[in-house]
C-alpha cells in the first residue's frame, strides 16, 4: 500500500475523481476495509489522529495498517491525517508516520467546539499569522511535497479565505483540501465551491473541493469549469449512499450493512482477527451491487469467527456493532423512499428485528431487497445540518 500511496499524485489525477473525507469515528480501517469491498473511492484518509507534547511516541497499532502491510488489505490509497494546537508537537507527530508514509495532512478545518476548545482544528484559521507560520514551520521541516493542508474557508467569515490561502500558496505543499464552509457556518446552508474555483486558477498548487458532493452530478460543472480543481473528497455524501463512488442508484443495502455489522464484530471484539481477515485478500474484492457477491462475504466473515449462520436475519452482532450499524443506517434511509424513514427501525435492539422491520417495509411497499433505490434527495439535507429544517432553509436563502 505504500507503493500505491506514493504512486497518487492528486496533481495528475483524472478529471471528477473523488475520495472519501476523513471523519472522526467513522472512517476508521473497519470503514474504509468495507468502502473497499462495497466499491472504494479512488483515495481516502485516515480520521484524524491527536497529537500533544507527549502523544503519540509510536504510530498507534492500527491507526493506519494499510501501510504497515503494503497493497493487501484494501483497494484504495489512505491518507494519513494528525491533528492538534502546536507546531513543534505536530512535526514529531509528522515525523513518525513519515517512516511509513510518504506525506502528512494536517486538520486545520474540524468546527467541532471541543477541538476549536483545544485550539485546534479549524481553530488554527482564527488569526492568518498564527496558520501561516504554523504551515511554513511545517513545510519547512517535513519538506517539499510531504505536507497537505485540510482548511475551511475562514473562521467566523469566507471573506477570510483569500488572505488565509494566500499566506500558504506559495509553500511546496502536496495540495490544499478546501472545505466551503466557514468554522462558524459549520454545516449550515450550502457549501461555497466558488473561493476554491477560484483559488485554483492563480496557483500551480493542487486544490481540492468539500463540501455537500452527494453525487457525480454535483462537481461535473466544476470539473467542466476551466478553474484546476483536480479532485473532490466526499463525506456525508458517502454516508448517504455509500455506492457513490461507482455511480449506483440501486444496491442490496441489506446485505451490505450485514456486512458493516459483521465487520465491526470483529474490529470493536478483535482487531488483530479482522486484519487476519483482510489479509486473506478479502478487502481486494468489490462486491459492488451482486448479491450474490455480498452472500459470500457474510459466509466467509462467519467462518473466520467460527459461526455457521444459515440465514442473515439470525446474524448475531454486538450491541455496539449494531449501534454503528444503526449510525449509518441513519444515513442512507435519506437517500431511500420515504417509508424507510420510519424511527422505528433505528430503536431496534438486535440486527434480527433491525433486518425485519427492514425486510417487511421491502415486502409491503414491493421493494427488492437486492435493488433498493438510493436516490439523493436535497429536501433531507437539513437531517445532518445540526440545525431545524426551517433554520436550515433559512441560511440556504441567505
Amino acid at each position: 500500500m505504500r507503493d500505491r500511496i506514493t504512486r497518487f499524485d492528486v496533481s495528475s489525477a483524472s478529471l471528477g475523481q473523488l475520495g472519501l473525507a476523513p471523519m472522526e469515528g467513522v472512517t476508521d480501517f473497519a470503514f474504509r476495509l468495507w468502502m473497499s469491498i462495497l466499491g472504494p473511492p479512488q483515495f481516502s484518509w485516515t480520521p484524524f489522529l491527536r497529537f500533544t507534547d507527549t502523544f503519540p511516541r509510536s504510530i498507534p497499532e492500527y491507526f493506519i495498517p494499510e501501510l504497515e502491510s503494503p497493497g493487501v488489505l484494501t483497494q484504495m490509497p489512505v491518507i494519513p491525517q494528525l491533528m492538534g494546537p502546536n507546531v513543534d508537537d505536530f512535526v514529531r507527530a509528522a515525523d513518525l508516520v513519515l517512516k511509513i508514509a510518504p506525506w502528512v495532512d494536517i486538520n486545520c478545518g474540524c468546527p467541532s467546539p471541543t477541538v476549536v476548545g483545544n485550539r485546534s482544528g479549524s481553530s488554527l484559521l482564527e488569526k492568518v499569522e498564527v496558520f501561516s507560520e504554523f504551515i511554513h514551520k511545517s513545510s519547512l521541516h517535513l519538506g517539499p511535497q510531504r505536507l497537505s493542508v485540510k482548511m475551511r474557508t475562514g473562521f467566523i467569515h469566507s471573506n477570510e479565505f483569500n488572505s488565509l490561502f494566500e499566506s500558504i500558496c506559495g509553500l511546496p505543499l502536496k495540495f490544499v483540501t478546501v472545505h466551503g464552509r466557514s468554522r462558524l457556518d459549520r454545516y449550515k446552508g450550502k457549501s461555497n465551491w466558488t473561493l476554491p474555483m477560484l483559488a485554483s486558477k492563480r496557483t500551480s498548487m493542487p486544490i481540492l473541493i468539500s463540501g455537500d458532493i452527494h453525487r457525480f452530478a454535483h462537481i461535473q460543472s466544476i470539473f467542466a469549469d476551466q478553474s484546476k480543481i483536480y479532485s473532490g473528497i466526499v463525506g456525508r455524501g458517502a454516508l448517504r449512499n455509500p455506492w457513490i463512488f461507482s455511480g449506483k442508484s440501486k444496491a442490496p443495502v441489506l446485505k451490505a450493512l450485514c456486512v458493516f455489522g459483521l465487520i465491526q464484530n470483529l474490529w470493536l471484539s478483535d482487531p488483530g482477527l479482522l486484519l487476519l481477515w483482510a489479509k486473506d485478500g478479502h478487502g481486494m474484492k468489490t462486491a459492488g451491487v451482486d448479491s450474490e457477491s455480498w452472500i459470500r462475504v457474510i459466509e466467509s466473515l462467519n467462518k473466520f469467527s467460527g459461526v455457521s449462520v444459515a440465514e442473515i436475519a439470525e446474524v448475531d452482532l454486538s450491541p455496539r456493532a449494531l449501534a454503528r450499524v444503526k449510525m449509518l443506517w441513519s444515513y442512507i434511509r435519506s437517500s431511500l423512499p420515504g417509508v424507510f424513514m420510519d424511527p422505528s427501525i433505528l430503536r431496534s435492539s438486535r440486527w434480527s428485528v433491525f433486518y425485519s422491520h427492514i425486510q417487511n417495509i421491502c415486502q409491503l411497499n414491493h421493494f427488492s431487497e437486492d435493488e433498493l433505490p438510493l436516490l439523493y434527495d436535497e429536501e433531507r439535507d437539513w437531517l445532518y445540518s445540526g440545525e431545524s429544517r426551517e433554520a436550515f432553509n433559512l441560511h440556504q436563502s441567505i
